[in-house]
């Protein structure tokens, strides 16, 4: 399935995403003013953001939870994604609908 949507459209598209997204950046007090339960998926082998950033987002979160999916690297929810699906879904059954703050 995934090998089906690697068109050369996708690639134009990720390439305009990549150089869209290049000089984005959230300040700490932005984290810091996040107050809803948050999911936080990072990968073990992800060089793109590495565990240690998602580590210091979650403590910068107040009501953050990092999951770290094993064997994976950025692109977890292609590489894992029984388990990211998994993770996506024990995070929001945690939180019935109109409960999470």
């Amino acid at each position: 399935m995934f090998k089906e949507m690697l068109t050369q459209e996708w690639f134009e598209a990720l390439i305009r995403l990549i150089h869209s997204t290049a000089d984005f950046r959230v300040s700490p007090g932005e984290l810091e003013g996040i107050k809803v339960p948050t999911l936080l998926i990072g990968a073990e082998d992800d060089i793109i953001t590495p565990l240690a950033i998602m580590e210091e987002m979650r403590a910068r979160i107040e009501k953050a939870e990092l999951v770290v999916i094993p064997m994976a690297g950025h692109g977890a929810f292609i590489e894992r994604p029984r388990e990211f699906l998994s993770a996506v879904l024990g995070f929001l059954a945690k939180y019935p609908r109109g409960e999470g703050g």
